[in-house]
């Protein structure tokens, strides 16, 4: 693993990355057309993702990137919740990124195929392709609508518009599912096809991109054709890349696709504060309250009336503003909901779910008060089920801010995962999981099931689970 600066955005490129790229170039043939394959690859992947990653600072987010394998991804944390339309581009613009840097090396490329020496031509062929592949069809391919590429993540937010979000990915997954049946067919059906037009596309890309291995009979006077049918003729390539070459494509979309309609019909079914306990802990992690003053704060809660506590405890906040507000007592509310984050007193926090703290929440204050670690982590659990994203993440950074705790990003992703900002969770959860890798926290913690689905969700998850201190 080794990291660098590109544009002033941290990259980090695992062992793995490397790998990739050393399957790639053996995948291609070897030799130079092999590392022609494997260099544009690695280059254009780095791009886009810092085609991400640059929009996302754009927008004020802090980022990072990473690769991986033959992969790559951005994060970015975000202190407000980005609006649909800035999902949009950031989404958008990794594929605009590649097919852009890609176009402008092949119109230099295309500008070298004049009066050259006899061996050259041959060179900038494999160059061509090489620049074609990484840059052009796998842009082009992130384009499109299946989960999940980055063309499956903006059809989305684009029907959450009409559907809302839960029904938005149903459609998606189920689009990308008969997608992906559609492309394993043809693909099926184009590799016993001698004759056709299945045929041409196939026969077409193996010619022009060496698809696998090198094909000696490339026509490279082909590239000194006017520019744009030369770009035009190798774009049209992607059609039988398409059924010869990305068997595993519609594979691996299936795959998440399947993950997200599984994610799907368990949402809801847990709420993100049932984690699965620790002896002797509470689900908020903190000791053990006195079993005689937790049988008081449920009581006051169920009869609006605060009963009697054991000796040092007290009715919580939450209960005395709820008893006020009850009795009409707005301000009498406020005032106590004020003491929320003291660390003054000994009482029980409530369940974060509680339906009566909606009414509760807008009370609080602007801003919400931060005080003691553990009662501030508390509210932030609290802002997830009855505040709004912005809310959220507004308190998440005021805590993270006075307290560098790697808790505040954990439960700042879940709780914006519980509001529906799915992308500003798995920022968040990126953060937190680079800071403080916790594979089974991961995997297990239900604030998280609606991420599980997520392609990056289950990079990170493999990523943790790699690291030595995150399994």
């Amino acid at each position: 693993m080794f990291r660098f600066r590109a544009f002033g955005i941290p990259v980090t490129v695992d062992g793995w990355f490397l790998l990739g790229m050393f399957f790639i170039y053996s995948w291609s043939g070897g030799g130079r057309p092999g590392m022609f394959a494997a260099v544009a690859i690695a280059v254009f992947t780095l791009i886009h993702e810092l085609g991400h990653a640059l929009t996302a600072r754009h927008y004020g987010c802090a980022v990072e990137v990473r690769l991986n394998l033959l992969m790559g991804w951005a994060s970015f944390t975000s202190v407000r919740p980005l609006s649909r339309l800035q999902r949009i581009v950031i989404s958008v613009a990794g594929p605009l990124a590649g097919l852009v840097a890609g176009m402008l090396t092949l119109v230099v490329v295309h500008a070298a195929m004049g009066p050259v020496v006899p061996t050259t031509p041959f060179l900038l062929g494999d160059l061509w392709r090489g620049v074609v592949w990484a840059a052009i069809i796998i842009s082009l391919i992130n384009l499109l609508p299946m989960w999940p590429l980055d063309g499956g993540h903006v059809t989305q937010k684009l029907l959450e518009i009409r559907l809302g979000e839960r029904r938005a990915l149903r459609v998606v997954a189920v689009v990308s599912l008969g997608l992906c049946a559609a492309l394993l067919v043809l693909s099926v059906v184009s590799s016993q096809a001698r004759t056709g037009t299945l045929a041409q596309w196939r026969d077409e890309a193996l010619a022009r991109l060496s698809f696998g291995y090198r094909q000696p009979s490339f026509d490279v006077t082909a590239l000194r054709a006017p520019l744009l049918s030369a770009l035009w003729g190798s774009i049209a390539a992607l059609p039988g890349v398409l059924l010869e070459g990305l068997f595993l494509l519609p594979v691996f979309c299936a795959l998440s696709s399947f993950q997200l309609l599984g994610a799907l019909r368990t949402q809801g079914e847990r709420s993100w504060v049932d984690v699965v306990e620790a002896p002797g802990r509470t689900h908020l992690g903190e000791p053990r309250y006195d079993a005689a003053a937790l049988a008081a704060e449920r009581d006051g809660w169920s009869s609006g009336t605060p009963g009697a506590y054991p000796k040092g405890w007290g009715p919580s906040p939450w209960l005395r503003a709820w008893t006020h507000l009850r009795a009409g007592d707005t301000p009498g509310a406020r005032m106590a909901l004020a003491g929320v984050a003291s660390p003054q007193g000994r009482w029980i926090p409530p369940r974060a779910d509680q339906p009566e703290l909606r009414s509760l929440v807008p009370l609080l204050g602007d801003p919400p008060p931060v005080g003691d670690r553990g009662r501030s982590l508390d509210l932030l659990m609290v802002l997830g089920f009855n505040g709004s994203a912005r809310a959220v993440a507004d308190y998440a950074t005021r805590l993270y801010a006075e307290s560098p705790d790697t808790e505040v990003l954990y439960r700042a992703a879940a709780g914006l995962a519980t509001c529906g900002e799915p992308d500003a969770a798995m920022a968040w959860l990126q953060r937190a999981a680079h800071e403080r890798p916790d594979a089974d926290r991961l995997a297990r913690e239900p604030g998280y099931a609606t991420l599980h689905a997520r392609f990056d969700y289950q990079q990170l998850l493999a990523w943790a689970r790699s690291t030595p201190s995150g399994g």
